[in-house]
């Protein structure tokens, strides 16, 4: 009765290098219903099997209820309107130093997101990137380079959650840090273009990422652009080691790399099988020309054979008329596409469709393979695409989350005592 139609704000912090807890805070409004409620608990924990104690912490009264069938201790405080409390004594602690700070209200890009939302929903949620990658070591000895670098080209995420019939609408915005070279701020002035991998990705998909433009060209430049901006040296260094490599390969990546692609890469983790590896991805590249791209694939996995002989072991597997081949290239993706492609050094690929579908694992691929040989590609699930008939065509940027799998996902590969 006492916490009816009130505001509930749930937050969670690292407490740990390896661990977090979480704060609740409920705006109680009125001064008489702080004081009576402050009488009223010591009435009513002793019914429960607990015990009750305070202490002062810069002046503010910490009440300690401890559970005394368990190690737990509650402590809580009352910051003028607004009752905190947390099994973490120390974020309660910190909550009464930063009272008069106003740390969000003042955070500028925190505001720029959250002042656009409106008032009236069900649930808002807030994420900020910074902490993410801190967040996942709690699950994952490594979240990956692509997380870290998350935390300093996005800042805040803020978005209004509904129910509408049987589903969650989430709607909101989040914040791009302009003073950091990113896929984002390359796709700023791009014209979005349409998702077509969905014909040839799986519907295993636990994540499912990806970059659209109607002009891969215009992309690229403004990605090189971005990343020639951060730093001048690195990037005359990238243009020596791509020119070396042409001139040790007799390749020509414009040609034989960049000329195909056409609308779509993207970036696709799936679910856990026992055959799996945690750092296995799957990228696929759209080719506007899948003979083009067959043919400059080939180059270059000819060239590099002929400057490594007797290095490249794999051989060529033929595998439901499908023919999987090894670039040997070390680093290529990454090299120009950046972090998020840098699971993938030396990868494996075959064609479907009018796709290079390419990863660092000759057994995802036939996975991959099988599925698409066997109409389980999203493309195929009627629940996946009656799902996606809401969202717009075109985009810069989608990213696809099957819940299940990914929570599949993080239990199979998440540190056995979390």
């Amino acid at each position: 009765m006492l916490f009816s139609g009130r505001k509930l704000l749930i937050s969670a912090h690292m407490i740990k290098p390896d661990d977090y807890d979480f704060l609740f805070a409920v705006d109680m409004k009125k001064a008489s219903k702080v004081t009576w409620l402050k009488d009223y608990i010591g009435d009513l924990v002793s019914s429960f099997g607990f015990e009750m104690r305070t202490r002062d912490f810069q002046g503010t009264e910490i009440t300690m209820l401890e559970d005394l069938t368990s190690p737990d201790v509650l402590s809580l405080a009352f910051i003028d309107n607004v009752l905190v409390c947390s099994y973490a004594p120390a974020l309660v602690e910190k909550s009464i130093q930063q009272k008069d700070s106003a740390y969000w209200e003042k955070n500028e890009s925190f505001r720029a997101v959250a002042s656009e939302l409106d008032d009236e929903t069900l649930f808002t949620f807030y994420l900020n990137y910074k902490q993410l990658y801190s967040y996942l070591t709690c699950y994952m000895d490594d979240p990956g380079e692509s997380m870290l670098a998350l935390g300093s080209i996005l800042s805040h995420t803020a978005l209004n959650i509904n129910f509408e019939e049987e589903r969650l609408r989430f709607n909101g915005y989040t914040g791009v840090v302009t003073s950091e070279p990113s896929y984002f701020n390359a796709l700023r002035n791009v014209k979005p273009g349409p998702m077509k991998a969905l014909s040839v990705v799986s519907n295993r998909a636990a994540l499912y990422v990806a970059i659209c433009f109607d002009d891969f060209n215009e992309f690229y430049e403004n990605l090189r652009t971005e990343f020639d901006a951060e730093d001048t040296t690195r990037a005359k260094n990238y243009d020596k080691t791509i020119r070396k490599a042409e001139k040790f390969l007799k390749v020509n990546l414009e040609e034989d790399f960049f000329g195909w692609i056409g609308n779509e890469i993207t970036f696709v983790k799936m679910e856990p099988s026992s055959n799996a590896r945690e750092e296995d991805v799957l990228v696929t590249i759209h080719a506007r020309d899948i003979n083009a791209a067959t043919a400059g694939l080939h180059h270059i996995t000819s060239q590099v054979r002929k400057k490594t002989a007797g290095l490249v072991k794999f051989k060529d597997t033929e595998y439901k008329n499908f023919t999987i081949q090894y670039l040997g290239f070390s680093g290529l993706l990454k090299m120009f596409f950046g972090p998020m492609f840098n699971k993938i050094e030396r990868p494996y690929f075959t064609f479907v469709e009018d796709f290079v579908v390419m990863s660092n694992s000759p057994s995802l691929l036939m996975d991959i393979i099988d599925d698409y040989t066997m109409g389980r590609t999203l493309a195929r699930d009627e629940a996946f695409m009656e799902f996606i008939g809401d969202f717009d065509k075109t985009s810069n940027v989608s990213a696809f989350v099957q819940l299940p799998k990914i929570y599949q996902h993080l239990y199979y590969y998440s540190k056995g005592d979390k």
